[in-house]
């Protein structure tokens, strides 16, 4: 599990420290674009903005001997909604927008331009011959709030 602390101002008060912690399941952990486990007061949860209509997504193998893998990409669609906090929570799949399968190593490069301005979410997961593996998933726990079988996000560029 890996934990990670931010620092959070709420406006005109002090500083708020902000534990999450994600952990990965489907043996596979992004490394690029990261999922964004920053959660702000009053605002959405950001995803982490590409700096290409066409980016390079990277990924690890937890312990997996894998070889191939396959790689979606979806718009997504903003759920989990804080009435509370004001935010939004997360992102879940929509429209599939690319789809690559049989990748060799940990890393594609989108071949086909996304569309700028748009949160999309994306999932890798581990083919061996006729064995596929789950599309991997994360979840986070933050502040007494929970979110299970996330996609991870990221917002292409204008």
């Amino acid at each position: 599990m890996n934990t990670h602390q931010y620092a959070l101002i709420l406006p005109g008060l002090s500083l708020l420290l902000l534990t999450s912690c994600s952990s990965y399941n489907g043996g596979i952990q992004p490394l690029s674009p990261p999922p964004s486990t920053l959660f702000m007061m009053n605002n959405d949860r950001p995803p982490v903005k590409t700096d290409s209509l066409q980016p390079t997504l990277t990924w690890k193998s937890l312990g997996m001997t894998e070889s191939k893998y396959d790689l979606v990409i979806y718009t997504g669609i903003a759920r989990g909604q804080n009435a509370l906090m004001g935010q939004r929570g997360y992102y879940i799949p929509g429209i599939e927008a690319y789809y690559k399968e049989g990748i060799d190593g940990c890393s594609h490069h989108v071949e086909k331009p996304l569309e700028p301005k748009t949160v999309y979410v994306w999932s890798v997961r581990t083919r061996n011959g006729s064995s596929i593996g789950q599309w991997a998933k994360y979840e986070v726990q933050a502040i007494g709030e929970s979110w299970n079988n996330l996609w991870w996000d990221f917002r292409t560029p204008n």
